[in-house]
Formats: C-alpha cells, sequence, structure tokens
C-alpha cells in the first residue's frame, strides 16, 4: 500500500521519479550516499538526489554522514529513483515509511533541514528546498553552527583537484 502510494507521485521536488522500489540501507558512505538491498537481496549504490554534503575528509564531512545514520536508523525505506549519475549509481530519493513515533518524510529534505546538506541547486531549481536551507541557515543548525561560512563540498572539491 505504502509503495503504491509512492508510485503515484510522479514527481517530488520538482524531479521526475522514474523507478520506486522498497529497500534497506545496510551502509552509509557519506552524509548523501548509501548502500542499499532491493527486494532480490542485491546492493545498489544510491546517490541522493538535489543535496551535497560535505566531503569524508571535509569539515562537518564525519557529522554530517552521522547526521543521515540517525535520519535512517531503524527505517524502511522507499527508493524514488530519477535516474543514475555519471558513477552509475542510483539517483533519487530515500522516502522513510511512517512509524508508531515517526511521521513519513524524505531524507535528503530532512539532511537539509538540519542543517547537514547543501540544496544542490545546480541541479535543482525547487523553492521548498532552497527554503529549508534558508531556515536551517538562520537557526544555524548543523554546519551553519560554526562561526565561520562552511565550504560548499563543490568548491572543496574543486580546491582538492588545483592542489
Amino acid at each position: 500500500m505504502e509503495i503504491a502510494n509512492a508510485a503515484r507521485r510522479a514527481i517530488v521536488f520538482g524531479e521526475t521519479i522514474k523507478v520506486v522500489w522498497p529497500a534497506k540501507v545496510v551502509g552509509i558512505a557519506d552524509g548523501d550516499t548509501v548502500t542499499v538491498l532491493n527486494e532480490n537481496k542485491e546492493q545498489v549504490r544510491v546517490r541522493l538526489a538535489v543535496i551535497d554534503t560535505p566531503e569524508s575528509r571535509q569539515e562537518f564531512g564525519q557529522k554530517s554522514k552521522e547526521a543521515l545514520g540517525a535520519i535512517l536508523e531503524g527505517r524502511d525505506v522507499v527508493v524514488l529513483e530519477t535516474g543514475k549519475d555519471r558513477y552509475q549509481r542510483s539517483l533519487g530519493f530515500l522516502e522513510l515509511l511512517p512509524t508508531e513515533h515517526e511521521d513519513r518524510m524524505v531524507a535528503n529534505a530532512e539532511m537539509i533541514r538540519q542543517g547537514f546538506a547543501w540544496h544542490y541547486k545546480t541541479y535543482s531549481g525547487d523553492l521548498e528546498l532552497h527554503e529549508l536551507e534558508l531556515e536551517a541557515r538562520a537557526a544555524k543548525r548543523g554546519l551553519w553552527s560554526d562561526s565561520q561560512t562552511p565550504v560548499a563540498p563543490w568548491l572543496w572539491r574543486k580546491q582538492q583537484k588545483a592542489k
């Protein structure tokens, strides 16, 4: 029933959903990449769409990974796949199904709301996600709690290549 409800949504945060499938999270690589088991018990790498989080070696990289782990802990998920990225990872949203104590949520948006991810505006013009980031910044949540402005991951990666 829950998967059928998810399948009826053709668009999430302005992105077209191509495939919807239930999964179990079995690993977290960083704040925006997880490994899941699909219905066939195959491991699939999923890159969370329209967000970017600090790289593992970057400041707040570990905290971002831990935040995603806390969001996903003990929750059943549905992958709302939008396609593949350049590394052939599934690209999409992780929808967390409701539990007795937790409402339904989308992990991608929750990472922005908690202040551990940037809304990746290069790939999304969604106003709701933009507002979530502005609210997190104003409230100084997560990576915005530091007195210094954090370096966006795409800029940090560019700096590392230049070294």
